[in-house]
């Protein structure tokens, strides 16, 4: 369901399997190193330097020591009310995306007892939409998160007080928000169909740049481009250096489902 890549091991969120690490350096190509198994579905996963942070569906947050590759063990975890799709990490804080109950916010600084610092409801209806919102995708930038909520569009709030966190901006766009990176000012909006480019360097005021079409389930941004994860569609290379003029400028049939998506740069 999710990759990150870390130096050159690709972390996998590998549904009911659990955590796969792989080595995509290996001399004979990408290998397996290292696995752990999770209580539910991993659906995602995001790592500082010595930990992986998992979203386990309803088992929630997994923690797991990653300081050796080949050998990575869980050191703690919190339970969650609700599915846990997506995790972001930066500094101490990792914000989860929990479905019907929103957009929760966790303490990390000790791995072996993570605490829910705050859970901000975003569970109303919105926009034209009659559907509450449903988080489905968080990104983490300074004190700001960014929310998919599904039929409600990008949620932008500030946590800058995480016990308490606060809307500064929404936007409802027409499809599916379910994935969201943020680079430069621009939040790139997995929302079927297609792939939104959103102006956030205003958050309280976020705009639509412009779109792609096709199916997007997940999006990464590196050196100007976005790698769009198209389920059976494949891989869609997008030229974004003009937020305002995006031009596909290549694609990849993986031959199966493409539904996670990471990307780093030369």
């Amino acid at each position: 369901y999710g990759v990150e890549v870390q130096d050159n091991h690709a972390f996998i969120a590998n549904g009911n399997r659990g955590v796969r690490i792989v080595d995509w350096g290996a001399p004979g190509g990408p290998t397996e190193i290292g696995s752990v198994d999770t209580p539910w579905v991993s659906f995602a996963v995001d790592m500082d330097e010595t930990h992986a942070f998992v979203a386990d569906g309803l088992s929630g947050l997994r923690v797991i020591d990653i300081t050796n590759p080949s050998a990575p063990f869980e050191t703690g975890h919190l339970t969650n009310a609700d599915w846990m799709y997506d995790v972001a990490v930066e500094g101490n804080i990792a914000v989860v995306a929990n479905g019907n109950i929103g957009t929760g916010v966790i303490d990390v600084s000790d791995p072996a007892a993570p605490v829910l610092r705050a859970q901000f409801d975003s569970n109303l209806p919105c926009g034209a939409s009659t559907e509450p919102a449903y988080v489905q995708g968080v990104d983490i930038q300074g004190s700001l998160v960014f929310a998919a909520e599904e039929d409600c569009g990008l949620r932008i709030l500030d946590i800058s007080d995480p016990g308490n966190p606060v809307t500064v901006g929404t936007l409802d766009t027409p499809g599916g928000a379910i994935k969201v990176v943020v680079e430069g000012g621009i939040a790139y909006l997995a929302d079927n169909p297609g792939l939104k480019i959103i102006d956030v360097s205003n958050p309280s005021n976020p705009f639509l740049r412009s779109a792609v079409g096709g199916v997007c389930l997940d999006v990464a941004v590196a050196d100007g481009y976005a790698y769009m994860a198209g389920d059976a569609q494949g891989i869609k290379v997008v030229d974004v250096h003009d937020p305002d003029a995006p031009v596909v400028v290549g694609s990849y049939d993986t031959g199966y489902f493409a539904r996670g998506m990471d990307a780093v740069g030369p």
